[in-house]
């Protein structure tokens, strides 16, 4: 299951998954501050998470719940709970209204997902599953949980509630005519949450959730860079409908799922004796297809890698490595594509079982891979595929 699926008004979706949450850099050496995510000064924070604008998107002219809004980082702040700064923040949701015409039942699917990895090493995760965007049988397998898992089931403000006790997390199920949301508590790393045990939090959990679901639906939560990244686009408008439209035109519906790297690093380079300063995030933009990505005739995905750093010699040297024969590569030698996009060379590269076009806009490596669902294609299918999304990447640019 992907952590992904978001949608305009003309039926395109954007699904974050995996925001990032950054620490600031050690500039003094060759490993990050270990230093907790929430450090003393809020200044320190590279990623911040805001309430969102205007109202909540529809599927199909049903408002959708964002996981992310029921469960804030905020939210667990109060509890005394912290984040694990090496983890990231995945995030699923929509992004706007989504036409009935546009709106296919995903099979078995959450309509919005949110993941927060805790200090403890255990992880947070919570999923909403609304109809139409899962269908009604769907929805009732999963309402049906508790009830063959053995465990109690109570009412409560209009909500039916469970908590499911598993070996290795805790389970809490809070449903309704055509709305379920699992709040799915990691409990295999030993270790409190605050001050909090296991079974505290949860019950904290569950108000958390309940009192949010009382408010209605809302607008996405939004995760807001500073610093460092703040004058690259979030990898989702890197890899924008237009760009996938640019590569599959006829593939009306998109989705975006996003994952970034935990954190900001300095990284050696790869042909100087020094380090540069990296930062990485990624983008899949898919089309919503009936049946999902079962659907190999029409489903298409792109996905993105944009890697920056703050030296332009550090990107050069990444280029130059990813597109030079003579260098050693795990899955055998490049293949040039002539003529070039951007501000280097560009080539594509064997990952074995499919081919990433790479090329290089000032200090931001770019690569892209995806396409149709075939096993090894042949690099110049993958080429006809990436090259028309990545030179309208190039024509828009990668910065703000």
């Amino acid at each position: 299951m992907r952590w992904f699926h978001v949608f305009t008004s003309l039926g395109l979706v954007v699904c974050v998954s995996g925001v990032l949450l950054l620490m600031r850099p050690d500039t003094h050496g060759s490993r990050p501050d270990p230093s907790p995510f929430f450090p003393a000064s809020d200044s320190e924070v590279l990623l911040r998470q805001v309430p969102g604008e205007g109202s909540a998107p529809s599927f199909g002219g049903t408002p959708i719940y964002d996981a992310c809004a029921l469960v804030t980082i905020d939210s667990l702040t109060r509890l005394g709970v912290t984040l694990n700064h090496d983890r990231v923040v995945m995030h699923d949701y929509l992004d706007g209204d989504v036409p009935p015409e546009a709106a296919f039942e995903q099979p078995g699917d959450f309509v919005s997902g949110c993941s927060y990895g805790l200090s403890n090493g255990n992880a947070l995760l919570v999923s909403v599953y609304q109809t139409p965007y899962i269908s009604p049988k769907d929805l009732d397998f999963q309402m049906g949980r508790p009830e063959r898992a053995g465990a109690p089931t109570r009412t409560e403000d209009g909500l039916s509630i469970a908590h499911v006790e598993l070996d290795d997390s805790v389970e809490i199920r809070l449903w309704k005519p055509g709305l379920l949301v699992v709040v799915t508590l990691q409990t295999d790393k030993p270790g409190p949450y605050g001050s909090l045990d296991a079974q505290t939090f949860a019950t904290r959990l569950e108000t958390i959730a309940k009192t949010a679901l009382s408010h209605g639906p809302t607008a996405p939560m939004r995760h807001v860079y500073t610093s460092l990244l703040d004058k690259v686009k979030h990898p989702c408008e890197v890899v924008s409908t237009e760009v996938f439209l640019a590569s599959f035109p006829s593939r009306s519906a998109a989705a975006v799922q996003t994952q970034f790297h935990p954190k900001a690093s300095l990284t050696p380079m790869e042909r100087h004796p020094e380090s540069a300063l990296q930062g990485a995030s990624l983008c899949s933009r898919h089309n919503i297809v009936p049946g999902g990505t079962t659907n190999k005739a029409e489903y298409r995905e792109l996905d993105l890698k944009i890697t920056w750093w703050d030296k332009t010699q550090a990107a050069v040297d990444l280029n130059s490595y990813l597109c030079d024969p003579a260098d050693r590569h795990p899955f055998g030698p490049p293949v040039t594509v002539s003529p070039s996009v951007g501000t280097g060379q560009t080539c594509l590269t064997d990952t074995r079982i499919d081919w990433v076009l790479n090329f290089l806009v000032d200090n931001v490596n770019v690569s892209l891979d995806g396409g149709a669902l075939t096993t090894a294609p042949p690099a110049l299918q993958r080429q006809a595929e990436l090259m028309p999304a990545a030179q309208a990447i190039v024509s828009a640019g990668v910065f703000r």
